[in-house]
């Protein structure tokens, strides 16, 4: 009798790892990068009620920009601040302005929505003339979760 496992039997068992290995790959990558959709979602609506809230609080106007896909410019009377995403997103409007009451110009909605919306349910950010809210994209208009 021989105790232990023969040199075929170890090479069988560190193939069928790679095999689970390969495999799990895809779906560990396509949650990471859905987590990122997610993560800049937060960032982006964070952005804008954080600019709201300071357009109220000190009475001026904010505009909130879109620099490239990947970039926000928040603009506070001279205070301008940047806002870095990992991933790329489409905006509906190039620019967002918020007056000194809270309300946000123009006054029809406006979507941010990921260019990859179909890899996570948390994937825009709708603005509204009074408030701001995080949805999925449809493919044609950012449905709010609230």
């Amino acid at each position: 009798m021989r105790k232990g496992f023969t040199l075929v039997e170890l090479l069988i068992i560190l193939v069928i790892i790679a095999i689970l290995m390969g495999a799990s790959f895809y779906w560990i990558y396509q949650w990471l990068f859905a987590r990122k959709i997610e993560g800049d979602v937060n960032k982006i609506y964070t952005a804008l009620t954080s600019a709201q809230l300071t357009a109220r609080r000190e009475k001026i106007t904010v505009t909130v920009s879109f620099l490239n896909s990947t970039a926000l410019q928040i603009n506070a009377s001279g205070k301008v601040s940047y806002v870095t995403l990992l991933t790329p997103f489409n905006m509906t409007e190039s620019q967002i302005s918020i007056n000194e009451i809270g309300l946000f110009n123009p006054p029809r909605p406006i979507d941010i929505y990921s260019q990859f919306y179909g890899k996570t349910t948390l994937n825009c950010v709708r603005v509204y003339i009074t408030k701001v809210c995080e949805g999925s994209w449809d493919g044609s208009k950012c449905v709010c979760r609230f």
